[in-house]
C-alpha cells in the first residue's frame, strides 16, 4: 500500500453502459468536478473515444469489476490512480460502495488517499513460431474451449522445464487481483491483491492429481496447444478480449514492471471485503 498526493486537474470518469443508475452517477460526478473547478471528461464502458495525448490525473470508474478492468487496460500506460466505485451486483475489486463516492472522490481532490498496486499479466501468442497477439492481464486469462463439454489438452512449461500435459476443460492463468474470479471459482487461492505472484488453476483437470499452483511472478510459464479434435478453443483476457486458438499455439505468460494503480477504501480492508462477500471464516450460519 502506497500513499501519495497528486494534483487533480483532468478527471476522466467511465461508467458502465447500458445502467440508468451508473449513468446518472456520472452526470451528478461530472457536476460535482464542475463545481470545483476540474476538467472531466465522461466516457462509457466499450468506448475509446477520449484523447490520450492529455494527462489525466484521477479516473473514476462507476459500475463492477467489468468497468474497472475496461478503464485499467485503456489507462494501463499512464499510470493514472482509479477509483472504483461499485455498482455491480459482486464486485471485489470495487471497494468504494455507490453510497461513498463523494466522500472518497473528495479525499482524492485534497491529495488525501492510498494505493493498492496491482500487478499485471502480458499474455503472447504465438502461431508458427511468430507472434500474432499481445495482451495484457489484470485479472487473468483463461484457455477453453468453445464448446460444451469437450477436454482440451494443453502441455505446461515453467522457466523452460516441462511441467504438465493437461487434459481438462481448461487453463486459468489468474493474477492475485484476478484470484477472487474465475480461479476461485474453479477452486483456486484467494491471494491478496498486492503480492506478487501467478495462479494456475486448472478447469475441472481429467486426472485429480492436477491441483492449482502458486508461482513467482519472475517465472515465464508458456502453455502450447495440443492436437484436439474441436477446433474452437479460445484465449480470453479478463472476460472481455477473446482470441481464437489453433493447434500448435503457444501462449507465453510473464508479469511485467507495469501496474494498476487502484484508490482503495479508508471504510474496509480486502479481507473486509472477502469477508463480506463471502462469508468466509464466518462460521457455518455465514
Amino acid at each position: 500500500m502506497s500513499h501519495a498526493h497528486r494534483p487533480v486537474n483532468r478527471v476522466l470518469i467511465v461508467y458502465k453502459s447500458h445502467d440508468e443508475r451508473a449513468e446518472q452517477l456520472s452526470r451528478e460526478v461530472s457536476n460535482y468536478l464542475t463545481e470545483q473547478g476540474i476538467e472531466q471528461k465522461r466516457l462509457s464502458y466499450g468506448d475509446v473515444d477520449f484523447d490520450r495525448s492529455l494527462e489525466w490525473d484521477l479516473a473514476v470508474s462507476l459500475g463492477g469489476d467489468g468497468t474497472f478492468l475496461f478503464t485499467a487496460r485503456l489507462l494501463l500506460d499512464l499510470c493514472v490512480p482509479i477509483l472504483p466505485v461499485h455498482m455491480g451486483t459482486f464486485g471485489y475489486i470495487t471497494e468504494i460502495s455507490g453510497s461513498e463516492w463523494h466522500f472518497a472522490l473528495t479525499r482524492c481532490l485534497k491529495g488525501d488517499y492510498s494505493i493498492s498496486k496491482r500487478m499485471v499479466l502480458q499474455t503472447v501468442l504465438y502461431r508458427k513460431g511468430e507472434e500474432i497477439a499481445r495482451h495484457t492481464a489484470i485479472n487473468d486469462a483463461v484457455i477453453t474451449c468453445g464448446m460444451i463439454s469437450r477436454m482440451v489438452h494443453l502441455v505446461m512449461e515453467v522457466d523452460g522445464r516441462m511441467l504438465a500435459d493437461f487434459r481438462g476443460d481448461g487453463l486459468i492463468l489468474a493474477t492475485p487481483t484476478g484470484s477472487t474470479a474465475y480461479s476461485m471459482a474453479a477452486g483456486g487461492p484467494i491471494v491478496h491483491p498486492e503480492m506478487d505472484a501467478l495462479i494456475m488453476t486448472p478447469i475441472c483437470p481429467f486426472s485429480l492429481n492436477f491441483r492449482p499452483i502458486i508461482l513467482d511472478k519472475k517465472e515465464k510459464i508458456s502453455v502450447k496447444v495440443g492436437e484436439n479434435r474441436q477446433k474452437s478453443l479460445l484465449l480470453t483476457i479478463d472476460g472481455q478480449v477473446v482470441t481464437p486458438l489453433e493447434a500448435g499455439d503457444r501462449v507465453c505468460y510473464e508479469s511485467t514492471d507495469r501496474c494498476v494503480p487502484v484508490i482503495t477504501s479508508r471504510k474496509r480492508s480486502f479481507l473486509d471485503v472477502v469477508q463480506s462477500k463471502l462469508g468466509w471464516a464466518g462460521g457455518p450460519d455465514a
